[in-house]
């Protein structure tokens, strides 16, 4: 009785012939594992699943993600061809981006792919490199700060850089920011520097003092 009991709690459905392993259930699988369900079309396999799958292979082999972290960044885009993405990953090598610099960066901002190496890269990285920034910490805080790379050259960036020239008098100063403190570049450093300062002139520190500050404590910003 017994047997009998067991043999038919272990019955399959007639349509189940493979086994699956819990490592294709992973969730970064699911291209994969959509493309063998009986419900799949042939349209589907060569419609929207084919780019993701594209896109997920790209993001790793190219960007070096990893497969969780590609089939996450590939909810967020689709690269349908790789010229773009390949001019523009050139250029930032070239910039002195590492594999992990590429990484960060893709990860956090995916749409740089997208970009326009000549027009728009091309110009905020010599801007950057113009300033006296060096190839190691241009890669890093850009990568580390991606908002950077969003913001307008001339409306943006030159203007804030001009700013905090005249606020510091010394341009080595200016560029210590974006050393030290590169969100003021990413974030927009005068939504909130006014409010420090006055804070500082509430409590009577002199400006020569509240400039040095700003210079020594990058949380300043």
């Amino acid at each position: 009785m017994f047997a009998i009991i067991c043999r038919r709690r272990l019955r399959l459905p007639t349509k189940v012939s493979v086994l699956v392993s819990p490592q294709v259930l992973a969730p970064h699988n699911a291209v994969f594992i959509k493309l063998f369900s009986s419900k799949i079309s042939s349209s589907d396999v060569n419609g929207d699943d084919s780019k993701q799958s594209f896109t997920i292979s790209y993001l790793i082999n190219s960007c070096g993600l990893s497969s969780e972290d590609a089939f996450s960044v590939s909810k967020k885009v689709t690269i349908k061809s790789p010229e773009n993405p390949d001019s523009v990953l050139e250029l930032l090598r070239n910039y002195g981006f590492t594999n992990a610099d590429i990484h960060r960066l893709v990860t956090r901002l995916p749409n740089v792919l997208f970009s326009c190496p000549k027009k728009t890269l091309l110009p905020k990285l010599e801007f950057f490199r113009s300033m006296g920034v060096s190839l190691d910490v241009l890669a890093r805080n850009l990568s580390t700060f991606p908002k950077m790379i969003t913001r307008s050259l001339e409306n943006y960036l030159i203007p804030s850089y001009d700013h905090l020239k005249g606020f510091f008098k010394y341009d080595k100063r200016a560029v210590s920011v974006f050393k030290r403190a590169p969100v003021a570049f990413a974030h927009g450093w005068q939504r909130g520097i006014w409010s420090n300062i006055a804070i500082l002139r509430e409590r009577g520190i002199p400006e020569s003092s509240d400039i040095s500050l700003m210079y020594i404590n990058h949380r300043f910003w």
